[in-house]
């Protein structure tokens, strides 16, 4: 999906364990090549990666690699806006 010059990609995806929901959102500028990992909560709470990847795979990789060590709820906090 671009909107605004975003491309979002299709590798983005809800995910729910533990009765606890994040999404994960995987996007580049379309004019860069680098993507860009976000992950949201329930309460809009935002970590965003500070380092680009190279693919959108490598994104969710990460993604799905913090949330197994880290565990879901370690995204899951009120008010956060966190920088990984």
């Amino acid at each position: 999906m671009t909107q605004f010059g975003i491309i979002q990609s299709p590798l983005s995806q809800t995910l729910t364990e533990d009765g606890i929901t994040i999404e994960i959102i995987i996007f580049r500028d379309a004019d860069e090549d680098e993507w860009t990992l976000e992950i949201l909560d329930h309460n809009d709470g935002s970590t965003i990666w500070e380092d680009g990847f190279e693919t959108e795979e490598d994104a969710l990789e990460e993604a799905l690699r913090a949330v197994e060590e880290d565990g879901i709820a370690s995204f899951a906090k009120a008010l956060a806006i966190n920088v990984h």
